[in-house]
């Protein structure tokens, strides 16, 4: 999984977001729901970030908004199901909280605290750089939540990052990233507000949202490339820069899926835009070297090789 700089932003903002304790050693959940009671809400149960419990849910349906649809907070359904979501939530050690987690879905296979259990698990695993662990936990999120913006997100990260070309299962994955991505940009606006807490204020909500598509996007375009389908695997780039102008990789992706094009002139000027991004990370200030230098020959701007030599081979994404 590459530890670029916008992968390790949206962690950090959606933990910030939703009210996670990044230093503390419990971890808490996107929701921290109250034990049942007899006294029903005002209003449907909505998420807080503030570890606020969130209220019971309603004995009765709720009556249509005609706004749009409610988002429902997850809720425990007896103190003893809370408790041990809670014992779950307050395990330090990553991989003692995911067993704890199977070990909840196992004994409460109708909570609703499933989906947010394991989408924490994931994403701890997503920010320890564990990518089979977090594939594991995020399909298990999406068993129960297909939709869920943040486990899609990172599982089609993963793919995408990690799949190396003598995969036996090599297109199988390429193609899981890019559904994955796909729907995460189909269903974020739909489902976002479902494991944001309400009161995250619009500009918090609305940053979280351009790291996950720019995530999405990214993905999306990285597996296409790897399937050589440069044409679609640079506008899911275009796309992806539009979220982080900034992001150097991506835009020396772009410059690669240029060239294999032959677009050498525009590929040119992705890849200077990329090496006055690639400050401080070497390795990638070499790869775009490379790049430019093969680009440079193509182009006629300048000579990188002897007269005469073919360019060399554009670099790996």
């Amino acid at each position: 999984m590459s530890k670029d700089r916008a992968v390790l932003a949206v962690v950090a903002m959606f933990a910030c977001a939703c009210g996670f304790a990044q230093q503390a050693p419990q971890q808490q959940a996107p929701v921290k729901p109250q034990p049942p009671t007899t006294q029903a809400p005002a209003q449907p149960a909505t998420p807080s970030s503030q570890g606020n419990a969130a209220q019971p849910r309603q004995s009765t349906a709720a009556p249509e908004n005609p706004s749009g649809p409610v988002h429902h907070a997850p809720q425990a359904k007896s103190q003893d199901e809370f408790a041990a979501y809670q014992q779950v939530i307050q395990q330090a050690d990553l991989d003692a909280a995911a067993a704890a987690a199977d070990q909840f879905a196992a004994k409460y296979p109708q909570s609703e605290l499933r989906a947010p259990l394991y989408q924490e698990v994931t994403r701890r695993y997503f920010s320890s750089n564990k990518a089979d662990q977090v594939l594991m936990y995020g399909r298990k999120t999406l068993e129960l939540e297909p939709n869920n913006p943040l486990a899609l997100s990172m599982v089609a990260r993963v793919l995408a990052e990690r799949t190396q070309e003598n995969d036996i299962d090599h297109d199988e994955r390429l193609n899981e990233a890019i559904r994955d991505a796909e729907k995460m940009i189909a269903t974020i606006d739909q489902s976002l507000p479902d494991i944001i807490p309400s009161n995250v204020s619009p500009e918090q909500a609305e940053g979280v949202k351009r790291q996950l598509l720019f995530m999405a996007w990214d993905a999306e375009g990285k597996a296409q490339m790897e399937l050589k389908q440069d044409a679609k695997a640079q506008a899911s780039f275009e796309k992806a820069l539009q979220y982080a102008p900034d992001e150097a990789r991506t835009r020396f992706r772009l410059a690669l899926a240029l060239d294999r094009q032959g677009h050498y002139p525009e590929a040119l000027t992705a890849i200077d835009r990329a090496l006055q991004g690639a400050q401080g990370d070497a390795a990638l200030m070499q790869q775009a070297q490379q790049e430019k230098a093969r680009l440079q020959q193509l182009t006629g701007a300048a000579s990188a090789n002897p007269e005469g030599s073919a360019p060399a081979k554009p670099p790996s994404a």
